[in-house]
């Protein structure tokens, strides 16, 4: 701040950075927003070039050209190959981040235990592990069960609304070794609706010149009728057993899965299993003027549109950028509140519309609206191109400048 240097510090609960841990990610706003301060996605991430969704009998519904979409629409052209979507897997993801940062930036095995607001909101008081640290802004980037959120922001009468919510619907996450799903899908996204569950089939870079396909099962039917329905989100990314790919197995020939998708759940070698909860974006992301939530701890997104990461990230930036304007002689609070102002509604409309998502992609013949309905939502938006708008929404940065 104003006065003195600029130095972020990132204080993280676990002891030490997991190795092929977690799933892929689609980066398209996060990838922009990564490009403007130097880290390039495409150098370890793949282009997604498209997107086909078809029922599980193989009859098309959509396709979405990506590349040709984002580049009408003005996103910035990343790397050699100018794309502007990428994918790519959390490990390429987290272990570029870290190689960008300044040594001593990350600091491993500091839980955060408490905070308390200097008078005046010059400043706050953090305890992580053992250690007190003196700072001029806390910022909460801790997740869905934030403990910045828990410890710092008490319970509200409205507090209750704000909560992690189910969904309803359970995924398992199936990593393959690259190379098991059909020739010249690299760039492409496979999404498979069928009854009662969605997949996606698709393939994500791991570093240079190394590739891991995945599928997503998402279940209601299924996980109701197999008793999953209700258990916890699987905060940690602790790795599944044999239960869990027999049982994605299982959900998979109950929605009537083609064989792209079985293909990859066999030959997988990590699943991971969790529950989707969301949160409505929170009615006040600061407090004391100088405590902030930011990312999932502010507004948890379910996964049907791939904007967790996007969207944390352009907080990041974002919040990043406001701080830097903060007058000398100021104080943090009103940067605070621009950012939960510039961040609110594009995060909110993500938000729902990703709600929206997950409940049609997992419709049965039995449910209502039913498989019939998400079928022709599906044909129509492709049609009238409101699936471009949708996915573009989230894909162009909003809020951060």
């Amino acid at each position: 701040l104003p006065g003195r240097p600029c130095v972020a510090t990132v204080y993280e609960a676990q002891s030490e950075l997991r190795p092929a841990v977690g799933g892929g990610l689609q980066l398209s706003s996060g990838a922009d927003v990564l490009d403007r301060l130097g880290v390039d996605v495409s150098r370890v991430g793949k282009p997604l070039r498209s997107v086909l969704s078809r029922k599980t009998n193989g009859d098309r519904l959509l396709q979405l050209d990506v590349q040709a979409a984002m580049r009408a629409a003005g996103a910035s052209r990343i790397g050699e190959s100018a794309d502007g979507a990428f994918a790519i897997t959390r490990t390429a993801l987290q272990a570029a981040l870290v190689a960008s940062l300044p040594e001593g930036t990350l600091l491993l095995g500091m839980p955060f235990k408490s905070a308390t607001p200097t008078k005046g909101g010059q400043g706050v008081t953090c305890v992580f592990g053992d250690e007190t640290i003196e700072a001029d802004v806390l910022v909460g980037f801790d997740g869905i069960s934030s403990s910045v959120a828990t410890k710092c922001f008490g319970n509200g009468p409205l507090d209750s609304i704000f909560q992690p919510t189910s969904s309803g619907i359970r995924v398992i996450f199936c990593i393959a070794p690259g190379g098991m799903r059909p020739d010249g899908s690299v760039s492409q996204f496979h999404q498979w609706l069928g009854d009662g569950g969605y997949a996606l089939s698709a393939s994500y870079g791991a570093g240079t010149d190394h590739v891991e396909d995945m599928v997503v099962l998402c279940s209601t039917t299924a996980a109701m009728q197999d008793g999953e329905i209700g258990k916890s989100e699987n905060t940690g990314w602790e790795a599944g057993d044999g239960m869990v790919k027999e049982r994605a197995l299982r959900q998979a020939a109950v929605a009537g899965m083609p064989p792209e998708v079985i293909k990859v759940i066999k030959g997988s070698e990590r699943f991971y299993e969790t529950e989707v909860r969301f949160r409505l974006p929170r009615l006040g992301w600061s407090r004391h003027g100088s405590i902030v939530l930011a990312g999932d701890a502010a507004h948890a997104m379910p996964p049907f549109l791939g904007q967790g990461a996007n969207q944390a990230i352009c907080d990041a930036y974002a919040l990043a950028s406001l701080l830097k304007r903060v007058a000398p002689g100021g104080t943090p609070a009103g940067a605070l509140a621009a950012f939960e102002r510039a961040r609110l509604l594009p995060t909110t409309v993500l938000l729902l519309n990703s709600r929206i998502l997950g409940f049609l992609e997992t419709q049965s013949a039995d449910s209502f609206p039913g498989a019939a309905f998400r079928d022709l939502f599906f044909f129509v938006t492709g049609k009238l191109g409101i699936a471009k708008m949708i996915f573009l929404d989230g894909a162009i940065p909003k809020g951060i400048d």
